[in-house]
């Protein structure tokens, strides 16, 4: 859930692979980009300090970690961004920015997951419905480098990781549903093959508390059926999650883009729940934005 959901017994294993696929891929890309001369650049650059559009979005995620059924949404919405020294609204949260410099931004931020009907989920029928997921905490993001290549592409290696609180609602009450801490290792490359296409990479694991894990994954008893036995869930991994997208400027005003995402839960901790059903899954988005009016003024910020 670092884009949003999404410590027990395979936490050092996992972090174990995680290490070693972050090294494998640094090292990998650090040699494509010495390769050719890589200057060190100014993160930083001059944007307004807010911006108004419209977005169409399509997507399809799953219903929930795990779940084979997918959760199909079509959005129709304006959009609002500000920028300023403190406080954010962008990327679809609000960010409170504690420290900001060249290699590392740290931050509290909020963000969101989509709301789903149990009546549409075959393993949920007769459950209560998964209400909309907020989640809110503090965001480490460490910049290993942002460079200019000769070829006049711009490529970006980081790292983020964000222990986040988080609460469910219907909009009519609020549960609290514990703790969720998330990690990923991203990668970013402007200007792909001098288009004005940019392709983003990441990959990284997520782990919960068990007051989410129960949300997720628990059978009360007066839930149980024949084929649904009663499920005590615990705290530990979820899942790792592995994201490859690609936006384009369409004009001054315009953007397009698509995203594909490989949800993986073997081994998970409650990978034995009778609400588990896949090892891995696939989430995609597909859209388009439009601004129609900014500010005059600007405001020095890294650029995302």
């Amino acid at each position: 859930m670092l884009k949003s959901l999404t410590y027990p017994r395979v936490l050092l294993p996992t972090a174990v692979c995680l290490i070693g696929l972050g090294s494998l891929l640094t090292t990998a890309l650090a040699a494509a980009e010495t390769a050719q001369p890589t200057p060190a650049r100014d993160s930083f650059v001059q944007k307004p300090r807010w911006e108004v559009g419209v977005a169409a979005a399509a997507l399809s995620v799953p219903a929930y970690p795990s779940s084979a059924v997918a959760n199909k949404r079509n959005f129709l919405v304006p959009w609002f961004i500000y920028r300023g020294d403190k406080v954010r609204l962008q990327d679809g949260g609000i960010k409170l920015i504690a420290l900001e410099n060249e290699r590392l931004t740290i931050d509290v931020s909020l963000g969101a997951s989509l709301s789903a009907n149990s009546d549409e989920t075959p393993l949920r029928v007769n459950m209560p419905d998964l209400d909309y997921l907020f989640e809110f905490g503090p965001k480490i993001d460490y910049r290993f480098w942002d460079r200019d290549l000769e070829t006049g592409q711009r490529t970006r290696l980081s790292w983020q990781t964000a222990l986040r609180f988080a609460v469910s609602t219907d909009f009519s009450s609020v549960s609290s549903r514990g703790l969720v801490l998330g990690s990923e290792l991203s990668y970013r490359r402007d200007n792909l093959f001098g288009t004005p296409v940019s392709l983003s990479l990441s990959v990284g694991p997520t782990w919960a508390t068990e007051k989410l894990m129960d949300y997720i994954y628990e059978v009360d008893a007066p839930f149980a059926t024949d084929q649904r036995a009663a499920y005590d869930a615990s705290a530990g991994y979820l899942g790792t999650d592995v994201f490859i997208g690609l936006s384009s400027k369409l004009g001054r005003k315009g953007r397009g883009f698509i995203g594909l995402g490989k949800n993986i839960h073997g081994g998970a901790e409650n990978n034995d729940s009778p609400l588990f059903e896949k090892n891995a899954t696939e989430s995609i988005i597909i859209g388009l934005s439009w601004q129609l009016k900014q500010s005059r003024d600007s405001i020095r910020v890294i650029e995302q």
